[in-house]
């Protein structure tokens, strides 16, 4: 007796969303892939309870994804519908047999190209219908989805991932989740050996990867025991347009070791800024650098980069590995972060205690504590006075000028300053005031004589190049004041031949 066995078109549809996607949640992202796709400059979504609606500007669905889709809706021959599955596979459209898989009670998609609306819509899983008739002018589509079998706070907690990266504007619910890769100190983009925007300098243990096709993340994927740093990489060319995550992920192993070298390359570059940044992210840049000499990494390149930063009477100098493993004598005491560096005897290394276990390891030497001195009372009553003092004269020094008498270019350095300088997380209040007295900073108030020749050149150097902001603030700020992250990454930026 001959058994004949058959798939059941439905189950295949439920089948793929759940094979390929990480859920029905992913559809409205998938939809989104497909506009940009296709050629879509801009995309805007309403994802509410119980509706779903993907507009996309400038977007052309082939007309050969639409037949299929048409055939794979209707009814009595399973093969054909099958197939016509597999077509929308080919065709890179798999989203619109998703957006089917849904079961939506209702379904209306209308796309416009060259004056010319198609129309495909059907009712309580009935088999599409298709219509003509005349278009807007610009090429388009438009799917809404009544009634659809997703997790609405899924779907738009998802679309905010996937989309974050996107080259085009997606508006999901009125918001642009478009953005940059906006962690870590240094970003650069680079061709080779993919596509990807590297981020330099985060707050990360190993390497974060986001993979994308077409923009929109598929995918997220952890390397341990690797230099850390994030990247958005984009692997449409490197993968079938049917590729699921768990094949991205296979796509980008080959790559990887060569994508680490070169974000290991540009941590060798930044390593002339470190003097620029604050200890937290030298720390960070320095622990990626350490964690590569480890590996076996461009080691040469690092064990000669003057990583770390040695205070002693005459100020403050950058020593390499290789130094340290070659000095004379004892090394300089190492102090931490954590420490005042009032109460530490000089020479001594900057160095938080990982950095200091890694350049240990690598140059073949304990590297010792700093010797540090017994607190005197002297000292902190003579600081408590100056801190009272500096405020008297806050109270009692020039009055700041009214907004009426700035001009243009003083206020905005005065709204630049203002943003870049915080002090416990409180922003500092900026103010100009006439003659010629040295900048004055009390509390959380910084005064600026406007005819002072520093701040003629602050105020001309931030309107003619506003990322000049950070190297004004940075050399009017007071000790404890700190500077804004962006404001150091549009300054690092501007200097970076790969920039974002």
């Amino acid at each position: 007796m001959t058994v004949y066995l058959s798939v059941d078109p439905d189950a295949a549809f439920d089948a793929v969303i759940h094979d390929q996607l990480g859920g029905p949640y992913q559809v409205p992202a998938e939809l989104v892939r497909l506009a940009i796709a296709s050629g879509a400059h801009r995309v805007e979504v309403l994802c509410r309870w119980g509706r779903v609606v993907v507009e996309a500007l400038g977007a052309v669905v082939p007309q050969a994804a639409i037949e299929a889709l048409c055939r794979a809706s209707g009814r009595g021959d399973d093969i054909g519908r099958l197939r016509a599955l597999a077509a929308l596979e080919d065709l890179d459209a798999s989203a619109l047999g998703w957006a089917v898989g849904l079961n939506p009670r209702r379904l209306v998609m209308r796309t416009w190209e060259r004056h010319e609306m198609t129309t495909l819509s059907s009712k309580g899983g009935e088999p599409l219908r298709l219509s003509r008739g005349a278009g807007r002018q610009e090429d388009g589509f438009v799917i809404e989805l009544t009634g659809p079998h997703l997790n609405h706070k899924r779907a738009l907690r998802w679309l905010e991932i996937a989309c974050r990266f996107s080259p085009v504007a997606v508006v999901v619910n009125g918001c642009n989740r478009q953005r940059e890769l906006d962690s870590g100190c240094f970003r650069a983009r680079i061709a080779s050996p993919l596509p990807a925007v590297i981020a330099l300098g985060v707050a990360l243990e190993a390497p974060r990867l986001w993979l994308l096709r077409h923009g929109v993340v598929s995918t997220r994927v952890g390397v341990p025991n690797w230099p850390p740093f994030e990247a958005a990489v984009e692997l449409q060319n490197h993968v079938e347009g049917r590729a699921s995550a768990a094949q991205l992920r296979q796509a980008v192993v080959p790559h990887l070791e060569a994508l680490i070298s070169r974000v290991v390359e540009l941590g060798v570059r930044v390593v002339p800024r470190l003097s620029e940044l604050e200890f937290i992210q030298r720390q960070r840049i320095t622990r990626l650098l350490l964690k590569a000499a480890e590996r076996g990494l461009m080691l040469e390149a690092i064990r000669r980069a003057a990583l770390f930063e040695i205070v002693d009477v005459n100020g403050t100098r950058w020593v390499s590995l290789h130094a340290l493993e070659h000095w004379r004598g004892p090394l300089p005491g190492v102090v931490d972060c954590g420490l005042i560096p009032e109460d530490a005897e000089m020479p001594y290394l900057c160095l938080g205690m990982l950095e200091r276990e890694k350049a240990s390891g690598l140059i073949g030497r304990a590297m010792p504590g700093a010797v540090i001195k017994r607190a005197a009372f002297g000292p902190k009553i003579a600081s408590s006075a100056r801190t009272f003092f500096e405020f008297a004269q806050g109270m009692l020094g020039p009055r700041p000028l009214p907004d009426s008498r700035l001009t243009d270019c003083e206020r905005m350095l005065i709204r630049e300053m203002q943003g870049a300088l915080s002090d416990g997380g409180q922003p500092v209040e900026v103010a100009l005031c006439s003659g010629r007295r040295a900048p004055r900073g009390w509390g959380r108030n910084l005064l600026l004589a406007r005819e002072t020749p520093t701040t003629r050149r602050a105020i001309h150097a931030v309107s003619e190049d506003p990322t000049c902001i950070y190297v004004a603030a940075f050399a009017l700020k007071k000790p404890r004041w700190t500077v804004a992250a962006k404001t150091r990454s549009d300054w690092l930026l501007g200097e970076s031949e790969d920039r974002v």
